[in-house]
């Protein structure tokens, strides 16, 4: 049961009203500044959120945004979007009229890691394995582009267009991550 559930301290929990943070957070530009910047556990990053949330430079700093902003609102929007067809593929109401639970192999296998190891496979970050779901496998295109659509705002909130194109290349990262970096220690600077 979920109430037998004590979360320990590595658990971060941030309490929002809107779907800014959620999209800046799910955005490549963090998370490559946390693969870059986090600690691993034995060969997988671990997300520590003293070297990667709390050093990441957002487009606004945190408790400052501009909620009237264009920038904000694509944000948000965004944001929302990934998160409602997300959560559409995972709890399709197709499968719940035909009477599966939560315990049914149908939705058992729609899961985050499988959908986003199809994503990773798709992009050819990672090995197509063919113990990804077909599911996730047909869903991955989609979340491609919801990904795309996201960073393009995100990008956009920095004034960091320009990157759009190349931002999963080598060189577009190594772009990206010393703007980040400038833009951190400016920031560092005038507090």
């Amino acid at each position: 049961m979920l109430k037998d559930i004590i979360p320990d301290h590595a658990l971060i929990a941030i309490a929002r009203a809107d779907d800014y943070f959620f999209g800046v957070l799910h955005s490549t530009l963090h998370e490559r500044w946390s693969l870059r910047l986090g600690t691993s556990l034995e060969d997988r990053p671990r997300y520590t959120p003293t070297t990667t949330f709390e050093t990441f430079p957002f487009p606004y700093p945190p408790g400052h945004e501009d909620t009237a902003l264009p920038a904000y609102a694509a944000i948000s929007a965004a944001a929302a979007a990934l998160h409602a067809e997300r959560s559409a593929w995972q709890h399709p109401p197709e499968l719940a009229e035909l009477g599966a639970t939560a315990d049914s192999p149908a939705l058992r296998e729609r899961t985050l890691t499988n959908l986003y190891n199809a994503l990773a496979a798709l992009r050819g970050e990672a090995d197509s394995s063919e113990r990804i779901p077909k599911s996730a496998r047909d869903f991955a295109p989609r979340l491609r582009e919801l990904h795309d659509a996201l960073d393009q705002v995100v990008l956009a909130a920095y004034g960091w267009d320009d990157l759009a194109d190349g931002l999963r290349t080598p060189d577009g990262e190594e772009a990206l991550l010393r703007r980040l970096l400038a833009l951190n220690a400016a920031r560092a600077a005038s507090a």
